[in-house]
């Protein structure tokens, strides 16, 4: 789960088609059903039209020096067998992926050498480049690859420590909070939660990360405040024995909404439904509040595995359902930014 992992030890994890796929995952997010990390090269693309676009992910730790051609040849290769298995209408694109700043060799030209993301179709390519991926094809017998499908990508990765190998997913992260109106000051909570939902789910072959599962983990930069439990003990008059109970438990129902935006899609139908039923409900913000969740925080128990009537299980409940209602705003913004 999310909630509770140590930072540090997630992000010794995390490798480079991992930073790769949640760059090309948040700069083309509108777009993007979901994205898969399928182990030690792979990286799949899955857009909204049904279409995939497969991606060989070759990364060097010397980015400034002659990148091994083998490399090249092996990603031809795997997406040469990519394209064989799949139907050309099912293709958006076979890509190779790397952090080198000279993939074909630096007598073949800089132009990977201008930004921290370069993106060249085929047909764009210069003709040295052209040339080296003509010849690598013709010596993978029976090989083939229709190359209006083919797109070489550069993304920066490289540096002596974490932040400096981030720096390019940090930009596209920064882009992606500053549309989801979340706060500067959440960067670390986010990136986090991210790197996590990344790399644990590259360990499962075939596991692919839909946006609902994303949206998920993204909320946890709001719920996920060890801080607001102060105010919930207050609001809510909870009992000391109940309020060391719920201190002690909450990460772990947090993490029931780390892949499961369903229950906050729950409690908005239930506030719906409160409203309707309640027409001249209490104008003021902490008495809605308090009346509300009061009403129908036994209705999300039985989501969150609470199946039974203790009052320490049932005000966890509580607690996540006061969480959802007063972030309810911040999920509006998130949703708008990812669907």
């Amino acid at each position: 789960m999310a909630v509770g992992t140590n930072a540090a030890s997630v992000e010794a994890a995390f490798h480079y088609q991992d930073v790769a796929a949640l760059y090309l995952f948040l700069k083309n997010i509108k777009e993007l059903k979901s994205f898969g990390v399928e182990g030690e090269e792979d990286i799949d693309l899955i857009w909204k039209n049904g279409k995939k676009s497969y991606i060989q992910a070759k990364a060097t730790v010397s980015p400034y020096e002659t990148f091994n051609v083998q490399y090249i040849r092996k990603a031809l290769l795997v997406l040469s067998k990519d394209q064989e298995e799949c139907n050309n209408s099912d293709i958006k694109s076979l890509t190779f992926l790397t952090n080198s700043h000279f993939p074909f060799g630096k007598r073949a030209g800089h132009e990977f050498d201008n930004d921290d993301y370069i993106f060249f179709t085929y047909q764009d390519l210069p003709p040295k480049m052209q040339k080296k991926i003509n010849s690598l094809m013709k010596s993978l017998s029976n090989s083939t690859i229709d190359y209006k499908f083919l797109h070489i990508i550069k993304i920066e990765y490289y540096g002596s420590d974490n932040a400096t190998r981030l720096r390019v997913l940090r930009k596209s992260i920064e882009t992606f909070m500053d549309l989801a109106q979340i706060p500067s000051s959440k960067y670390q909570t986010l990136l986090h939660h991210l790197l996590f939902m990344t790399s644990s789910s590259s360990e499962h072959q075939n596991k692919t990360i839909e946006k609902n599962d994303f949206a998920g983990y993204a909320s946890l930069v709001y719920l996920d405040d060890t801080s607001r439990i102060e105010n919930f003990f207050e609001e809510f008059s909870i009992s000391h024995t109940n309020e060391e109970y719920i201190r002690n438990q909450y990460s772990q129902y947090l993490s029931s909404l780390t892949v499961n935006p369903r229950l906050i899609n729950k409690v908005n139908q239930l506030v719906i439904n409160y409203n309707m039923d309640h027409p001249n409900s209490p104008q003021n913000r902490r008495s809605y509040e308090l009346d509300f969740i009061n009403q129908n925080y036994q209705k999300l128990a039985p989501d969150l595995g609470i199946n039974d009537n203790k009052s320490k299980n049932l005000e966890v409940a509580k607690f996540i359902m006061w969480l959802i209602v007063i972030n309810n705003a911040n999920f509006n913004s998130l949703k708008e930014a990812i669907f």
